[in-house]
Order: C-alpha cells, then sequence, then structure tokens
C-alpha cells in the first residue's frame, strides 16, 4: 500500500478549493469572442468534436459559412 496517497480531510479541502476555482472560474468566463466561446465550452465538454456540435446547433458561422467539423491529421 501506498501511504502518501491516502485521503485525509486536509488534503480533501485543498481538493474541494482547487476544484471550486476551476468551476468559478469557467463559470465566471465571458465567452465574448469565438475563441474565447471555445475555451469556455472546452472547459465544460473536453472535446473538441463537441464543441463543433454545439456550434452546428447554434447555427454559428465561419466566413457566412456553418462549422464543418474536424479534420484529423495523420503527419
Amino acid at each position: 500500500m501506498y501511504l502518501a496517497n491516502l485521503i485525509t480531510v486536509r488534503r480533501s479541502q485543498d481538493e474541494i478549493k482547487r476544484l471550486q476555482h476551476y468551476v468559478n472560474l469557467a463559470e465566471g468566463y465571458e465567452a465574448n469572442t469565438l475563441e474565447k466561446f471555445i475555451v469556455k465550452e472546452y472547459a465544460y465538454t473536453n472535446s473538441i468534436v463537441e464543441i463543433t456540435r454545439t456550434m452546428n446547433r447554434r447555427e454559428f458561422m465561419i466566413n457566412g459559412e456553418p462549422i464543418k467539423g474536424i479534420r484529423y491529421c495523420n503527419n
């Protein structure tokens, strides 16, 4: 058994503070540009594919065209 990973009340409190800070940042982040929208959505979904789907549902356009999805490169 690896004792350094055992949970304590103090460690739990520290982790709660860390996670609450992350939640507060995400919830308070003002997504007033396309780039900021993507950053905020990524904090919630951790998925570029999901962000693209959300943008399509909301009818986002880039250069007057709907978002087409993600292309994966094998380079």
